[in-house]
This record gives C-alpha cells, sequence and structure tokens, in this order.
C-alpha cells in the first residue's frame, strides 16, 4: 500500500532533498532509503528535517494513517 519511507541522516544536509531527481518512477532510488513497512497500529517518530516521502499505493485499498 506505499510504505512510508525515509533517508536517515539526511537531516544534516544543508541543502535538502534534490526534488527534481527524485520523483514519480524515481522516487525509491534515493540512495540509503528505508521503508518502514510497519503494522496496524504501530507508529514512527522522525525528525521531519530527513527525506522521507511515502511510496505509490498500488493497492486496491486506501491508505489510512494518523499524522
Amino acid at each position: 500500500m506505499g510504505c512510508f519511507s525515509l533517508v536517515p541522516g539526511t537531516h544534516k544536509d544543508p541543502n535538502g532533498p534534490p526534488r527534481d531527481q527524485y520523483k514519480g518512477d524515481t522516487l525509491e532510488n534515493m540512495p540509503g532509503m528505508k521503508k518502514m513497512a510497519l503494522e496496524a497500529g504501530d507508529a514512527v517518530l522522525w525528525d521531519v528535517l530527513c527525506w522521507h516521502t511515502g511510496c505509490a499505493n498500488t493497492s486496491p485499498r486506501d491508505r489510512r494513517m494518523v499524522i
């Protein structure tokens, strides 16, 4: 269902992510990307300055989350 993903340590990069380089079909090519495959009811805490994204939901079901 397109899990939440992040790239650890990128909160220390003053330039931020190269937004034009990683999007659409290349989104999952970010070096060091970690997919957070979690169970229902799990929680994640992260520094929001880390590069983070939700991968494409390729399932027929809606993705549900609380932010």
